[in-house]
């Protein structure tokens, strides 16, 4: 069987799954689940050589199979405007403090963060960030945003109420509608 930098063809074809279907999962929670998937199982019982990689490999196929999803690539202040870059400037230590780690940002994630941050001038950065985030995610996969839409027309960040009458929203199907 063919082989991709010592990953069997399938194996590495179970990990671009999850890295499209699963973009939530990270080397860890992949690696868990490869050891749990019925698909890896059988794979291992007709052939007894087929191993599961390691979490670095398998973070780095994820990082691979995702770049290649987005289309926008790692974002470039070289080619960003001024506002983009002040925005971007602003939100990367924020992100770095918490996750201990300079974030990477594609395009699309910058793109959106400039939108964000005048829709939801009031939310902490981090929540900017994730939101960005999350929109980009969703639009590279096509995936309805009804949800963060209507969690924007709450204003957050206005009172300490809000997390509060989204979930009111959300119970009464208010969530998504576009008045």
């Amino acid at each position: 069987m063919e082989t991709h930098r010592n990953v069997h063809l399938m194996v590495d074809q179970l990990i671009k799954k999850y890295a499209l279907h699963e973009p939530h999962l990270g080397p860890t929670k992949v690696l868990r689940a490869l050891e749990a998937d019925e698909r890896m199982a059988a794979l291992q019982e007709k052939d007894p050589t087929i191993t599961i990689p390691s979490r670095a490999t398998i973070a780095s196929r994820l990082k691979l199979y995702r770049a290649q999803q987005d289309r926008s690539y790692a974002w470039n202040r070289g080619r960003a405007g001024p506002d983009e870059v002040r925005i971007v400037d602003a939100v990367k230590p924020s992100v770095a403090e918490r996750t201990g780690k300079e974030p990477e940002i594609t395009t699309a994630e910058a793109k959106m963060l400039v939108r964000l941050h005048s829709m939801a001038e009031r939310l902490p950065t981090l929540g900017v960030w994730y939101l960005a985030r999350e929109y980009a995610a969703r639009q590279l996969r096509r995936v309805s945003a009804e949800d963060l839409d209507g969690l924007l027309k709450l204003q957050p960040g206005r009172d300490g109420e809000d997390a509060l009458a989204y979930r009111d929203a959300i119970n009464a199907g208010r969530v998504g509608d576009h008045e």
